[in-house]
């Protein structure tokens, strides 16, 4: 086939298919709308009316049609009408607000660029029934500017500590931010003055080894000494803090810094910085929040043996016996006592304990028992100092009153103070009476402080309530019975215990734990209100233990008679019980008839239980 008809042949194939195409186009697109790129079209058709649905959470859409806004949200759409459609686009202006921390140490800028919602109508495909709708996106159309920035700063009145740089991007933010704009210089909290101790005033459990490496457990307690002149403790002193500088440039003071304060007590020196010992002794150093009290608890040490010659120990303090102690001799310590020889047939008392490193016989010892009276003592101490401090105010109260100042005829104050006693303060004489009166009977083992204070208050109540009396002499009262408290009374409370090798024929009373830490006991008669642990053996005798007991073999071959007895919660353990101990656990007894191994024996429905 020639070119030419095969062209004009081509021709009149795509003429048909194009024509073809049309047909089914028109066809689709009869009587529907449709929107593409903002521009609607419309195809009529005879037998269907396109309908177009304004969105109606859309009230910002405005529809002319043939140049009348159309009302109905319906309306009809043909090939011949004129339509037009109006969105008015929405506009933020930029946002610039300062804000700042509550101390005021950094200052922010909460920025928002300003920007256009521009809306357009979204494309819909050919329909019957097409609904108007929006989509919206978002063009930033202005920041906010360098002097709007700094008016703003200025208005909130930060001026201290501007970052230039952060400034530079707040003007340049496209989106929502907070930036720190400016730092203020926080106040460098200082230091309070603080104690460095250069003693450890604690009693201490130290196990110690022989030259073979075996540990002695009788050698089991430290008790810490210091010699004259030795350093106890070092003040050091508050360093301060530093001033800062807040964002609106006021001044941020630092919390202030506190000095520790020494109140020296018996045996206590200070030199410049330091707390010193100027009495052998054992320390004593109690610090509540700065302020510091120190003192010596006098140490008395017998190199020798305790005997006639030397006559009898009754001390306020430690006492440390190297020595024996001979036949009908007596020891009385004030606080602990460390005996490292042997007791014969004497008396040995502690108010608090006891550790005797050699064998004990036909002795009585007494650790912590007068821990009653100590602790009646503190309770009256308590309650007079108490009652003090409400008399002398009330005392103070009334002479500083302008009625008192401005009366014609003023009563002094030994009158006013005797009044208030009689109505107010009823009991005070009484209690002064006994207070003065336990101290009177116990000097050997209380301190110079208490008894120094006992003298004090008899003398301003009792022996001359007829002289004139001040204030400052009740504040002076005061302090005397606060030290008493803390060097006399501060540890009555504590545990007390006996540490002892063996005993034969004797007494042993306590208020805390007995141990037995060698060979054991013979024909000896133990009282403890805490527990009681033997590591050898109690043949004959008694012993009652309140809290329980722990005992490697009790009782003989030959039944000697040994009690134990403990209340009816607590127990007690055996490694080897012989035939005729007697074991007594609250009101219940139950004597042995043959040898047991391991006892733990207990109460159980009224009965003593063995395991």
């Amino acid at each position: 086939m020639p070119e030419n008809q095969r062209k004009i042949e081509e021709m009149k194939e795509n003429t048909s298919f194009y024509k073809s195409y049309m047909k089914r186009k028109n066809s689709f697109l009869s009587g529907k709308a449709w929107m593409m790129n903002e521009k609607i079209g419309v195809k009529d058709a005879p037998d269907v009316v396109p309908k177009i649905h304004i969105d109606e959470n859309r009230e910002d859409i405005v529809v002319i049609k043939n140049g009348e806004r159309v009302k109905d949200p319906y309306f009809e759409l043909t090939e011949k009408d004129h339509l037009q459609i109006e969105i008015k686009p929405s506009i933020s202006p930029p946002k610039c607000d300062v804000t700042t921390d509550r101390h005021q140490l950094t200052a922010f800028i909460e920025v928002e660029p300003g920007y256009k919602i521009v809306p357009k109508i979204k494309n819909f495909s050919p329909t019957h029934e097409a609904v108007l709708k929006v989509e919206e996106y978002k063009m930033i159309d202005q920041k906010i500017g360098m002097v709007e920035v700094k008016e703003k700063l200025n208005k909130a009145g930060i001026v201290y500590g501007i970052n230039e740089a952060a400034l530079l991007e707040v003007t340049q933010s496209n989106t929502h931010q907070i930036i720190e704009v400016a730092t203020g210089s926080p106040a460098k909290e200082g230091k309070d003055g603080y104690l460095e101790a250069k003693v450890d005033s604690a009693v201490k459990k130290v196990l110690h080894k022989d030259e073979k490496g075996n540990i002695d457990f009788r050698e089991n307690q430290q008790i810490p000494t210091v010699e004259v002149g030795e350093i106890l403790a070092i003040i050091h002193p508050p360093i301060e803090g530093e001033v800062g500088r807040s964002v609106t440039n006021e001044l941020i003071y630092p919390k202030p810094v506190t000095a520790i304060t020494v109140q020296p007590g018996q045996g206590i020196g200070l030199e410049e910085n330091r707390i010193i010992a100027s009495k052998i002794g054992r320390p004593l150093v109690h610090q509540k929040n700065q302020v510091v009290k120190a003192s010596i608890i006098p140490k008395f040490v017998q190199k020798e043996n305790v005997a006639i010659a030397t006559g009898n120990i009754h001390f306020y303090g430690d006492v440390e016996v190297f020595g024996a102690v001979e036949e009908n001799m007596v020891i009385d310590a004030g606080n602990d006592l460390v005996l490292h020889s042997s007791v014969n047939s004497s008396t040995i008392t502690a108010t608090h304990s006891i550790v005797c490193k050699g064998h004990i016989s036909n002795s009585v010892f007494s650790a912590g028992e007068r821990n009653e009276l100590l602790t009646r003592l503190s309770q009256l101490n308590s309650e007079l100092l108490k009652q003090l401090e409400q008399i002398y105010t009330a005392l103070e109260q009334i002479t500083q009153s302008y009625a008192y100042k401005q009366s014609s005829v003023r009563q002094n104050q030994r009158s006013l103070l005797n009044k208030l006693v009689q109505k107010r303060f009823q009991t005070f004489l009484d209690q002064i009476k006994e207070y003065t009166q336990i101290v009177a009977q116990n000097k050997t083992f209380l301190s110079q402080e208490c008894i120094d204070g006992a003298t004090k208050i008899q003398e301003l109540f009792i022996q001359q309530a007829h002289l004139e009396i001040s204030v400052d002499q009740l504040k002076e009262l005061t302090q005397q019975l606060t030290d008493a408290q803390e060097t006399t009374f501060s540890n009555s409370t504590e545990p007390t215990s006996i540490s002892a090798d063996s005993a034969v024929n004797s007494t042993l009373k306590c208020n805390g734990n007995i141990d037995i830490t060698g060979h054991g006991c013979l024909n000896t008669r133990i009282v403890s209100k805490g527990q009681v642990k033997i590591a050898g053996c109690i043949r004959g005798g008694k012993i009652f233990a309140q809290e329980g007991m722990i005992i490697k073999e009790a009782g003989s071959i030959g039944a000697i008679k040994t009690t134990l007895a403990v209340p009816e919660e607590k127990s007690i353990q055996i490694e080897k019980a012989y035939e005729g101990t007697e074991l007594k656990i609250g009101s219940v007894r139950l004597v042995l008839n043959t040898v047991h191994q391991n006892v733990h024996a207990h109460l159980s429905d009224g009965t003593i239980k063995l395991n």
